[in-house]
C-alpha cells in the first residue's frame, strides 16, 4: 500500500486558506485588545505606564503579514496621539523587512529630510533633543513608506474602516473625559480636547488621549471625508456607516472649531453636488437648514459659543494666526542663513525664540526644512500623482479626504507635532483604492465589449 505525498508546492497551497484564516483571527483579535487596553486605562482611569502600551501594541508586529501590518499601522493613527510616538519607528522597521518589493520614494525623501534634520541639529543643538529627532524620524518614515507603497493586495477600505473606528474611540475618550472635568456645557465653553490642561486627576503614570480642539477637528474631518465614500467601497453595514459619521460631528461639533465647521459643509455640499440629484440635494439643504434653526432656538446655550466664535474679534486675525505668519517671517529676514535647509522641525520654536507654533502648514515646512525642503514636500504629490493617479479616471469623491486635510493643515501644523502627517497615509489610501476600482471597472466594460 502506498502512501500519499504532496510535494512541498501543494502543500503550500493547501496550508495557505488556513494561514489567512489565522492571520485574520490574530489581526481582529489584537484590534479588540488594543481597544480593550486602552479603554481600561481612559474610562476606568488605571493607569497603564507608556512603556507596557509601546510592548502590547508592537507585540503583534513580528506576527503580522505585511498586509495586515499595514492596516494595523492605519488603525494606529489615532490610536499614537495617546501614547509614546515611538511606536511609529517600530511599524516602520516591522514594515520595511516584511513589504515584498520597495520603491525609491519610499525611502528616498525621507533620506533627505533626515539628513537636514540632523544638519540642524548640528546646528542648533541646544534646542533639539535627540530622543524628538528619533520619534521624528519614525514618524516621518512611517508616513513616507506608506504614502508611497505600491504592494498589490492591500485591502484600503479595511485600512480605512479601522482608521474611522479608531478615530472615533479615542473621541469618545476625550469626550467622556471632557465631560468627567467640564460638564456637558463646559465642554463648549472650554473647547473639547485637551483636557490635561485642566484634569488635576492626570498625572505621569495616567496619561490619557488628550487631542486640542484644533486636531480634533482635523481627524474628524478626514474620517467625514472618508465615511462619504459610501457603505458598499468601505465595504460597511449602511446603519453602522451611519453611526461612525453621526459620532463623528456630534463629539467633534465640542471643538467649536470654525475650520471644521467651513469643511464640513464645504464636503457635504460637494457630496451633494456630485452625488445627488438636484431635487434631493435641495431637500437636504432645507433640511440641514430647518434642524439648524432648530438648535439655534431650542438650544441656544449649545449654539451661543458657535456665534461667538463665529462674530468675536480675532476672526480678523485668525485667532493671532495672521500675526504669528508674520512672526516667522520677520525671523527668517533677520536669519538668512536658514532659508537653505532652515532651523529643523524638532524644537523650531524654541530656535526662533518664539512661545507660539506656527499654524500654517506650508510655511511650517519652509521654515523647518528650508527652500530644499520645500522642494521635497512640492515634488513628493508630483511623484505620487505619477505613480497612482496618471492616466487612470478616479471618481471625484476619492479626493475629498486629502483636499480637506490639505485645508485643515494649513491652519494648523504639519511636521510638528509629528503624528499630523500621519492622516495623509489614510488619504493616500483612499486615492489608490479609487484607482483600483477604476482599474476593475475598467476590465469589466472591456469584457462587456468582448
Amino acid at each position: 500500500m502506498t502512501s500519499l505525498t504532496l510535494a512541498p508546492q501543494q502543500s503550500r497551497e493547501i496550508e495557505k486558506p488556513k494561514e489567512r484564516k489565522f492571520q485574520r483571527f490574530l489581526f481582529f483579535t489584537y484590534i479588540i485588545l488594543v481597544l480593550c487596553v486602552f479603554s481600561i486605562r481612559d474610562f476606568l482611569s488605571i493607569p497603564i505606564p507608556q512603556y507596557a502600551l509601546v510592548a502590547i501594541v508592537g507585540a503583534y508586529i513580528p506576527f503580522a503579514s505585511y498586509k495586515n501590518l499595514v492596516s494595523y499601522s492605519t488603525f494606529l493613527i489615532p490610536i499614537v496621539t495617546g501614547m509614546n510616538t515611538i511606536i511609529c519607528l517600530f511599524l516602520f522597521i516591522g514594515l520595511l523587512f516584511k513589504c515584498p518589493k520597495i520603491s525609491k520614494a519610499q525611502y528616498l525623501f525621507t533620506i533627505m529630510l533626515v539628513i537636514i534634520e540632523i544638519i540642524n541639529f548640528t546646528s542648533w543643538q541646544n534646542a533639539h533633543r535627540i530622543n524628538d529627532i528619533i520619534i521624528y524620524i519614525g514618524v516621518l518614515s512611517l508616513f513616507l513608506f506608506l504614502f508611497f507603497d505600491k504592494t498589490k493586495g492591500v485591502d484600503y477600505a479595511m485600512a480605512i474602516k479601522l482608521f474611522c473606528i479608531a478615530t472615533v474611540f479615542v473621541f469618545s475618550a476625550i469626550c467622556y473625559r471632557s465631560y468627567q472635568v467640564f460638564g456637558p456645557i463646559g465642554i463648549f465653553a472650554h473647547r473639547m480636547g485637551d483636557v490635561s490642561l485642566y484634569d488635576e486627576s492626570l498625572n505621569e503614570n495616567l496619561r490619557v488621549f488628550s487631542l486640542n480642539a484644533n486636531n480634533v477637528g482635523y481627524f474628524s474631518v478626514v474620517v467625514y471625508a472618508c465615511l462619504l465614500l459610501g457603505a458598499k467601497r468601505l465595504h460597511i453595514k449602511p446603519l453602522f456607516l451611519w453611526v461612525l459619521i453621526a459620532a463623528d460631528i456630534i463629539i467633534a461639533a465640542f471643538t467649536v472649531s470654525r475650520t471644521w465647521l467651513l469643511l464640513v459643509c464645504l464636503l457635504t455640499l460637494f457630496y451633494g453636488i456630485l452625488c445627488m440629484k438636484k431635487w434631493k440635494l435641495a431637500l437636504l439643504i432645507t433640511c440641514v437648514s430647518a434642524f439648524g434653526g432648530g438648535i439655534s432656538v431650542y438650544f441656544s446655550d449649545f449654539v451661543e459659543p458657535f456665534q461667538k466664535r463665529l462674530t468675536n474679534n480675532d476672526m480678523e486675525s485668525a485667532n493671532g494666526r495672521t500675526g504669528l505668519f508674520e512672526e516667522y517671517v520677520e525671523f527668517l529676514e533677520r536669519n538668512p542663513d536658514a532659508l537653505p535647509i532652515g532651523i529643523g522641525a524638532v524644537g523650531y520654536n524654541d530656535v526662533a525664540n518664539r512661545s507660539n507654533a506656527m499654524h500654517n502648514a506650508s510655511q511650517q515646512i519652509f521654515v523647518c526644512t528650508g527652500i530644499v525642503g520645500l522642494l521635497i514636500f512640492i515634488i513628493i504629490p508630483i511623484i505620487f500623482y505619477r505613480q497612482f493617479i496618471q492616466n487612470k479616471h478616479i471618481y471625484t469623491l476619492y479626493f475629498f479626504p486629502i483636499a480637506a486635510a490639505f485645508l485643515f493643515v494649513q491652519t494648523i501644523q504639519f511636521l510638528n507635532p509629528f503624528f499630523l502627517m500621519l492622516p495623509f497615509i489614510v488619504c493616500a489610501m483612499t486615492i489608490k483604492m479609487g484607482a483600483q476600482n477604476a482599474s476593475i471597472q475598467k476590465i469589466h466594460v472591456k469584457q462587456n465589449l468582448q
